[in-house]
């Protein structure tokens, strides 16, 4: 742990002297996204199959065993960005489907059997109304996770049988929606392209294609001309990638920039082109006050058959609010630099009532409160190299047992936690490149209920069902202070 901090040093000092050789002073903060309206599906596929067979000459049942597996899986990923005067709007859905059947023989018979089946779905919305600089915010988030397995074996059990056939079928479903509501002032918006039309500008420039000093109106004039070309769509890549070029082409041609047009200027401005505009900047502040509503469902149910028959039921129902107070701030510091305030302050109850096979239905009350202040300074001296360093201040706090309805129980306790993230990838030559990654963080918490506090919620809940099935299901994990540091480097040479 003690090489954690001078290697952050060492490379902070590094990354600034290479940041004071630069030059252009354009500010990022001045550039202003046109009217957009993007969207992106990516979908994926994939498929296994195997099959194995083998002898085997010794154990219970000597002979010829054969395993089988068949497993596919899919995903599609949507994308919606939608930027206007009055308008903000991003938009997330996800659906994963993944499926596995599988059986083991011996000597032609059946001794296992299993199939399984996971399907998730996931939405995020985030919809921003504005008048001026102020905005009504309506968002959603909803998630849905479906289980289903069902496991055959063949189980020796004497002295009442060699063996006995035993099969369990368990399933679940697990539900979250979320509606928050927020009301503030500010505005946050995207400014990569801008950066991206200096780094054309800066590379054509060295290379000699282009002059060397544009003005500040040049700069945005060309920003906004990319961010209008982004919003294409195409149903095929490399018709998209060849309009693009010939647009960007036609651009600088108009405007008279060029001083030669040849393989290397082309070369050069697709490099750029494609990994430029990579990574989101942002610019801008945000203050809210916010409003978080939401429900959880979880339902868990098995069967088992064979030797002896059970049957486990789990329902669960949760209600929970929470409001608070959120600040978001969002300064490029220069070209280089970047600088990232998250803030956010909630309190909030959540009621969780639980009515399990045997068992009494009971309600579970938890007031809570949460606190997290949350900084990160990133660096981007080139297209492909990144440095970010977070730090971040958490409380939290349940308030536990209502004293006024003894049938209703809950939780106590008091929780914090310090914490501190370092991460650079350094592209040092096409063949070499560095990855660090390090954190440490120090967590303390006193609960005389002995339950672990969750740091990673998102905004406006300290307690959530999962965090409830967590605790119950556990047999550990409570620790009163925990200290933990990690250091990963990587350091790749690619030889051809």
């Amino acid at each position: 742990m003690r090489h954690i901090k001078p290697l952050m040093v060492f490379t902070l000092l590094f990354l600034l002297s290479k940041a004071n050789a630069q030059t252009n002073e354009f500010n990022l903060q001045d550039y202003k996204l046109p009217d957009l309206n993007y969207k992106e599906l990516v979908t994926n596929f994939g498929f296994v199959g195997r099959n194995n067979s083998f002898t085997n000459p010794s154990g219970s049942t000597p002979g010829k065993s054969r395993d089988n597996l068949l497993s596919g899986n899919f995903n599609a990923g949507f994308y919606h960005y939608m930027n206007n005067a009055t308008r903000q709007k991003e938009e997330y859905a996800r659906f994963d489907f993944v499926s596995d059947f599988s059986n083991t023989k011996e000597d032609g018979d059946v001794i296992s059997k299993n199939s399984s089946l996971n399907t998730a779905l996931s939405y995020q919305l985030f919809n921003r109304f504005y008048n001026g600089r102020r905005f009504l915010e309506t968002d959603l988030d909803i998630n849905y996770e479906f289980d289903r397995s069902k496991v055959r074996q063949n189980v020796y059990v004497p002295p009442y049988s060699d063996y006995l056939s035993v099969e369990e079928k368990p399933f679940s479903h697990n539900f979250s929606i979320s509606v928050p509501l927020k009301l503030g002032t500010g505005r946050i918006e995207q400014v990569q392209d801008a950066r991206q039309a200096v780094y054309i500008f800066d590379e054509l420039a060295k290379i000699e294609r282009i002059d060397k000093n544009r003005s500040k109106e040049e700069i945005l004039e060309f920003a906004r001309f990319i961010s209008e070309l982004k919003k294409e769509r195409f149903f095929d890549s490399r018709l998209k990638r060849m309009a693009e070029m010939e647009a960007l082409d036609s651009f600088l041609v108009a405007h008279n920039y060029l001083l030669k047009s040849d393989a290397k200027y082309f070369a050069t401005l697709l490099d750029f082109w494609e990994y430029g505009g990579q990574t989101v900047r942002n610019s801008g502040n945000r203050l809210s006050f916010a409003l978080y509503p939401g429900y959880s469902f979880y339902y868990y149910k098995n069967t088992v058959d064979g030797f002896f028959n059970d049957e486990v039921k789990t329902r669960l129902n949760a209600y929970s609010i929470s409001g608070g107070v959120e600040y978001k701030h969002e300064r490029p510091i220069n070209l280089y630099w970047q600088n990232t305030i998250d803030m956010g302050g909630y309190f909030g109850i959540m009621e969780i009532r639980q009515d399990s096979a045997g068992t009494n239905k009971k309600t579970e009350s938890i007031p809570n409160m949460q606190f997290g202040y949350f900084q990160t300074v990133s660096y981007y001296p080139n297209t492909r190299t990144n440095m970010h360093l977070t730090g971040a201040l958490q409380f939290t706090q349940l308030y536990g047992k209502n004293d006024s309805d003894p049938d209703i129980i809950g939780f106590s306790g008091t929780g914090a936690k310090a914490s501190l993230n370092y991460s650079v990838y350094y592209y040092v030559t096409p063949k070499l490149r560095l990855r660090i990654n390090s954190s440490l963080y120090y967590i303390w918490q006193d609960s005389d209920d002995k339950i672990p506090m969750n740091f990673s919620n998102p905004g406006g809940s300290a307690f959530t069902l999962s965090d409830y099935n967590s605790y119950v299901n556990s047999t550990g994990g409570y620790m009163k202070n925990h200290f933990n540091g990690l250091v990963n480097i990587v350091l790749t040479y690619s030889i051809f």
